[in-house]
């Protein structure tokens, strides 16, 4: 009689691997508490609302530079739009504005640490003497 040695080929993955890759497959399918959603009925309405709002914002402003300039002048769609040369200009006026309230927050911050930096340094003084 033949003796079965299917058992002594194994060639299974090694243990350590499977493990970890069935407690990641585990991780990835299966939401634990920690990774649970809490996000409310209003913060979904807000994320659609802001999407819905930044999906226009990004159809107009391609229509308007991409396929307005195709478009002749006395057609009824241009006024829809603005004049052209407002399509370099709004964003280059966001940018100069956004730069410069971060600017102005990251100055505020650094303004603030260091008088807190100072105020630890003349404790520490006053504490020596």
């Amino acid at each position: 009689m033949r003796k079965d040695r299917s058992r002594d080929w194994n060639i299974a993955t090694p243990k350590p691997i499977t493990t970890a890759i069935q407690s990641f497959s585990l991780l990835v399918l299966i939401p634990h508490a920690p990774f649970q959603s809490t996000a409310t009925m209003l913060d979904k309405l807000v994320g659609l609302a802001m999407l819905v709002t930044a999906s226009v914002v990004f159809l107009y402003y391609s229509i308007w530079t991409l396929l307005m300039p195709f478009v002749d002048s006395d057609h009824p769609l241009q006024n829809v739009f603005p004049p052209r040369v407002w399509a370099i200009r709004i964003p280059v006026i966001l940018i100069l504005l956004s730069s410069a309230v971060v600017g102005s927050f990251l100055s505020v911050v650094m303004i603030r640490s260091n008088r807190k930096r100072a105020a630890k340094a003349k404790a520490a003084g006053k504490k020596k003497a």
